[in-house]
């Protein structure tokens, strides 16, 4: 009788062995689909060999925060999503980070996407077409954080990312050559100067900038000689009375005085 029970509970753990091995064998994931979006800086085929190294583990298991660390690797990469389609299938959409700024720092020239995400650290010479980039400088304003792979960090984070939204919400690369924020003029504290010669003084950047640098943008197409494309200068501001924003085009000369 005893040997009976044995032979039993012998057949049964075989019996358990064999379907959870049958399960992973179901579930071990034999595909993974890769939506790209890319521009011309990312190495495909290297996110595709990394994505698949993934292939062979349990699907059940696998945690989709391991394959967004192993991606971020990939500097101009940004995984956009992760996800499991069962049984055996690994779902990722990802992006290229495309170049927007470049600062410069202790004679390195750091690139930034759109977002300030550091993409790069080259060298002068290796800066690429300067016209696709904008170039990025600071005056009273303290880096904290510049390494390739994270998001740049200075002691005045609201004001920096107040700026990247206004370039982002009118989309300037094409037409703004440079941007300096400056922390301690207490009005225009960030100019943007355009490839025409205007330069764009914005009052209180933090302030609705998004607003601000639209109809700013939407004056300087407006209405732009050749005398104030060499000479003049934008001042947007916003009236703390009614919130009206206003866009005054002023001589670059007169101004300070």
């Amino acid at each position: 009788m005893k040997a009976k029970k044995i032979v039993v509970l012998s057949m049964a753990v075989a019996f358990v062995f064999v379907a959870i091995l049958s399960c992973f064998r179901i579930f071990s994931v034999r595909g993974v689909e890769i939506d790209f979006t890319v521009y011309k800086n990312t190495d495909v085929k290297m996110v595709q060999q990394t994505a698949d190294s993934f292939k062979g583990k349990s699907l059940l298991f696998l945690k989709t925060d391991e394959v967004k660390e192993e991606l971020s690797k990939f500097s101009y990469v940004e995984v956009l999503s992760v996800e499991k389609d069962y049984p055996n299938v690994l779902k990722i959409k990802v992006k290229e980070r495309r170049e927007v700024y470049y600062t410069e720092v202790n004679g390195k020239y750091y690139i930034l996407d759109q977002d300030g995400f550091v993409l790069n650290c080259v060298e002068q010479d290796a800066l690429g077409d300067l016209r696709e980039k904008i170039a990025l400088s600071f005056s009273n304003v303290k880096i904290e954080k510049l390494e390739v792979g994270s998001y740049i960090k200075t002691d005045c984070d609201s004001l920096l990312k107040s700026t990247f939204k206004m370039a982002k919400c009118v989309d300037l690369t094409d037409c703004i050559k440079s941007i300096k924020i400056d922390s301690k003029i207490p009005l225009y504290n960030v100019a943007f100067t355009t490839y025409t010669g205007v330069e764009i003084w914005v009052v209180r950047a933090e302030d609705d900038g998004e607003a601000k640098i639209k109809k700013a943008f939407a004056v300087y197409e407006s209405d732009i000689s050749d005398y104030k494309k060499a000479f003049d200068t934008l001042i947007v501001s916003k009236s703390r009375i009614d919130g009206t924003i206003h866009v005054d085009w002023s001589d670059r000369s007169e101004i300070g005085k």
